[in-house]
């Protein structure tokens, strides 16, 4: 059974009586909504993966072409974006178009970029329009965190295929790695920091008397779908992140119900149909888990785990060509 198909039919077992798609895309964008103003606050780990994008870009400055059209695919609030502006990459020369689903990302996107005149904006069903008529218009396009939210890659990739030049670049970023998902290894370290961080959560909450205050935005999105009678009451809360992380295993979940638990080659030669090649493929983060990167100690671990496995980190950058 395909991704969709499970979906669908969780869904309808669910009492859901709007399509997969449908639901997935109203589901994020409510998610998406309340996560945008803490976006970078919450996936600080997403820092991470700079040094690796910087390297990906410092490759692409030797290119032929002095102007160049980009699109940042997905944008969030910018990470990519950014990315570029900060690399030696970047010239006044490059055009940047940011797409999102979220109008709300979108407006962080533009609030970040307002000194910049070079970005085009664009968001929302209007805005996936006027791509989808960007026939062979972009260089080069980039996402970063994108894939895994994805219910139908063959159609991306199309809009891919179709939006790209001649040769032009695909650059898709900080996407789970199916490899760590093979290895029992970095399985069972992963495993185990998490329990030190349970442990270590417990403790705090004990000597303190008091719950941190954080929005849960899993929760805010379940209520408001119950609100907008997309669910009933009984919809299953735990499934909800599982919605928007289509493609990234879940530990609250026993079981995996559907996704692609993590990318390879395999998949890109699957659902892209043989369009584009894999020019580099870059793995980090060996431990799956941003908190572990703020002790020494878990740092150093996860140093040691890259140089056991250096194709195996929990994230992944994926440099591919059309062809």
């Amino acid at each position: 059974m395909s991704t969709i198909q499970a979906i669908e039919l969780f869904l309808k077992n669910n009492s859901v009586k709007i399509s997969a798609n449908e639901f997935v895309k109203v589901a994020s964008n409510i998610y998406h909504k309340y996560e945008s103003e803490s976006y970078d606050i919450r996936h600080y780990g997403m820092d991470l993966c700079g040094p690796h994008w910087q390297k990906v870009l410092n490759n692409l400055k030797n290119s032929d072409k002095k102007e160049l059209n980009v699109l940042d695919f997905g944008c969030g609030t910018g990470f990519v974006t950014n990315q570029i502006i900060n690399s030696s990459f970047y010239n006044t020369e490059i055009k940047i178009t940011c797409y999102d689903l979220s109008p709300d990302m979108i407006e962080v996107c533009k609030s970040k970029f307002s000194k910049f005149n070079n970005i085009n904006y664009l968001s929302d069903s209007e805005g996936f329009k006027v791509l989808k008529n960007e026939i062979g218009k972009f260089d080069v396009i980039m996402c970063n965190a994108l894939l895994h939210h994805v219910l139908d890659h063959k159609e991306l990739f199309r809009i891919f295929d179709d939006s790209l030049v001649d040769n032009g670049v695909l650059i898709i970023g900080h996407e789970p790695n199916k490899n760590f998902y093979k290895n029992t290894v970095l399985q069972k370290v992963s495993s185990v920091f998490r329990l030190t961080k349970k442990i270590t959560n417990k403790l705090k909450k004990l000597s303190s008397g008091k719950k941190p205050l954080q929005k849960d935005i899993r929760l805010m999105t379940y209520e408001e779908l119950l609100e907008k009678n997309i669910i009933q009451a009984n919809f299953p809360i735990n499934f909800m992140q599982k919605l928007i992380d289509i493609h990234v295993p879940m530990c609250t979940l026993a079981e995996q119900p559907w996704g692609e638990l993590g990318f390879d080659g395999d998949f890109f030669k699957r659902e892209a149909e043989n369009k584009f090649i894999i020019k580099e493929q870059i793995s980090y983060n060996h431990i799956k888990d941003q908190l572990a990167y703020k002790s020494s100690l878990w740092r150093t671990i996860s140093k040691g785990l890259e140089k056991l496995y250096p194709k195996d980190g929990a994230d992944v950058i994926f440099v591919l060509k059309k062809y």
